[in-house]
């Protein structure tokens, strides 16, 4: 359906600031410890704090694919809304119980090899970042209902209002000369409840108020089903990188030397992840939206999509503007500045191999065929932990081989996904299934 790209561009196109946007208030963030404290260990506890909560805010980061898919009628909406709100406030308890026992401190020393200053900063930030995980959950439940009504410009207004937000507070708090992590939370905190706020209140007008006579009524145990190996593919993919800097830590035998490689990854992850989650963003949502109706127009957009990101990734990551982003915007300077510019030039490839992979992802989404994701992640988790014990134990792990690493790990998800849904996706695509 040749006619069908201008429409599916038109849909894409406010996607596509998402990911940026998002990720510019990550980067802020991280500039703002930079810039306030000029402490190397902050940022470092801040990186591992944010890597410890995302596995569980990160259930919920499906949410509005879900929401798309399953919250069409009215049952269907309610299960989701339901469901979202028991995972998210279950999560955050698990966190606050974790934070505030023995075990919590435990877990950072032993997987991080930190010490205990280091410990009781990374406690810090991990508590209180664990209170957005229920209220980010409602947030994109409201956004893919906006998605699903066509909105998406409306949900990347919201989204730039967030990170507008964000800003405000990290400047207001230099200013005032309030304490970095004070700072840091309210940053954090803030803009969330805002912007689910906002989200919920548009989303009202495009709320489904009939069930679907030819679908079959979507329950709580039904929307469990479908969703349950889409959390667990997020919440692997977000532990990929405390596997990555638990082996770090400990082939580098911790300290100072461990301090700076992590805090320069965790740039060198921040800035390649922008054009990461514009493949994440747009690519979903078109396919939770239009691959069941029109699988080979989505293929087409894939890969024109495909191609443009990686082209500006290449572009922006490599050489003086890497190297300025890092400096300039970021505040990264010596050891920490050169480690980050090397390994943020290979991140630029890493949109052809999640690409390869969220087309995959796609299809079962649209097709409510979710099962296979679960294989596809554990590949990848196994390719990280495999892969970085391997250099390590070969003497060649460093920010440069690690970064690569990500970017093969996508590519082994990849696989484990074909492998996994051959059968069905033979079965009701036929010849397209490839």
């Amino acid at each position: 359906m040749d006619q069908a790209h201008p429409r599916y561009w038109r849909f894409a196109l406010p996607l596509v600031a998402i990911g940026p946007l998002w990720q510019v208030s990550n980067l802020a963030q991280q500039a703002a410890v930079l810039a306030l404290s000029g402490s190397v260990r902050e940022l470092a506890a801040f990186a591992l704090a944010r890597a410890m909560v995302n596995p569980f805010a990160n259930v919920l980061g499906m949410v509005p694919e879900m929401s798309n898919v399953l919250g069409r009628d009215r049952s269907g909406l309610l299960a989701v809304r339901r469901l979202v709100l028991g995972i998210g406030f279950a999560l955050t308890l698990c966190v606050v119980a974790m934070t505030l026992s023995p075990a919590g401190a435990a877990l950072v020393r032993g997987a991080f090899s930190a010490e205990a200053g280091l410990v009781d900063i990374v406690l810090h930030y991990f508590l209180w970042l664990s209170l957005i995980i229920p209220v980010a959950g409602l947030g994109q439940l409201a956004a893919g209902t906006l998605v699903r009504a066509q909105r998406t410009g409306l949900v990347t207004g919201i989204r730039l209002g967030e990170m507008c937000c964000v800003l405000a507070i990290l400047v207001g708090g230099g200013l005032w000369g309030l304490p970095v992590r004070v700072v840091l939370i309210a940053s954090a905190l803030i803009p969330n409840v805002l912007g689910c706020c906002v989200a919920t209140v548009f989303a009202h007008a495009y709320l489904p108020h009939d069930d679907d006579p030819n679908t079959v009524r979507t329950t709580v145990p039904t929307a469990l089903r479908f969703f349950a190996p889409m959390a667990a593919t997020t919440t692997m993919f977000t532990l990929s990188r405390p596997i990555l800097f638990a082996v770090l830590s400990r082939t580098t035998g911790g300290g100072t030397a461990a301090e700076t490689m992590i805090a320069a990854l965790s740039l060198a992850f921040g800035c390649g992840f922008i054009f990461q989650s514009v493949i994440n963003n747009v690519q979903r949502h078109v396919m939770a939206t239009f691959a069941a109706a029109d699988p080979a127009g989505c293929l087409r957009f894939s890969l024109q999509l495909t191609i443009a990101t990686t082209s500006v990734a290449l572009i922006c990551l490599t050489g003086p503007p890497a190297r300025w982003l890092l400096s300039s915007v970021m505040h990264a300077e010596g050891q920490v500045l050169e480690l980050a510019t090397q390994a943020t030039a290979i991140l630029a490839l890493a949109p052809i191999t999640i690409a390869w992979r969220n087309w995959y992802h796609g299809l079962g989404i649209a097709h409510r065929k979710t099962g296979a994701m679960i294989i596809g992640s554990l590949g990848r988790n196994g390719c990280v932990a495999i892969g970085a014990v391997s250099l390590g134990a070969l003497g060649w792990l460093d920010h440069r081989s690690a970064a690569a690493l990500m970017v093969a790990a996508f590519g082994c998800e990849a696989l484990g996904t074909i492998i996994a849904s051959h059968r069905w996706r033979s079965a009701m695509l036929g010849p397209q299934a490839a």
